[in-house]
Parts: structure tokens; C-alpha cells; sequence
């Protein structure tokens, strides 16, 4: 895994994301592909942010929590919570949840 500014990547391809600590607020994994996609790309998009919302998850950051979607509930650890998404880890499994899909949570 290397640092490179605000973002981490890993030069494995087959790099597990599974962090045992969550990327600190601010940092974001991704591959070393993400990069030049994004410069040949360009891509110009907007996202409703929810900065309330973000700062009560990150509360609980490492923490068990529910979160309660549109189609059902999860429960797992927090790992890591992005502008768009939060990450809950159920058994190993890195899930990334889109704010859009969650309802509410509550710590357990």
C-alpha cells in the first residue's frame, strides 16, 4: 500500500481492502487505476452530501452498528464512512453501502 496526497492504493492487483483499521476520515483506497481513469475521463458530477448524518456515523466508527436500508437491514462494524457511502464489515465482507439506500441506523 502506498500514500500518494490524500489517497491510499495498493500496486497489488489483488489487494485485499479489508483494512483491520478504517481509512481515516478524509483518505480513500482505491487502485492505482482509479488515477488515469479519472484524468482521461474527466468526469464532473455532484453529490447531495449529508454532513450531519456523516459526522453521527463517524461517531461510531469501529464500532457494531444497524443499518436500516430500503430493502432490508444489515449489522456489522463500521469501517469507514466517504462521502457517498459508508463501509459496514459483516464476517470478513466489506460491504459499501450508498447513503441513498439507508433509512436510519442505531449502535448495537
Amino acid at each position: 500500500m502506498q500514500r500518494e496526497g490524500k489517497y491510499l492504493y495498493s500496486t497489488n492487483p489483488h489487494a485485499n481492502w479489508n483494512y483491520p483499521v478504517p481509512v481515516p476520515p478524509g483518505y480513500y483506497s482505491h487502485s492505482e487505476k482509479l488515477p488515469p481513469m479519472m484524468n482521461s475521463m474527466s468526469p464532473s458530477y455532484s453529490i447531495v452530501a449529508e454532513p450531519v448524518f456523516m459526522d453521527h456515523l463517524l461517531i461510531h466508527l469501529e464500532e457494531d452498528i444497524e443499518v436500516t436500508l430500503t430493502n432490508g437491514t444489515l449489522k456489522g462494524k463500521l469501517a469507514g464512512v466517504a462521502v457517498d457511502h459508508l463501509q459496514l464489515n459483516i464476517d470478513k465482507v466489506a460491504y459499501h453501502v450508498r447513503f441513498q439506500h439507508i433509512m436510519f441506523f442505531r449502535k448495537i
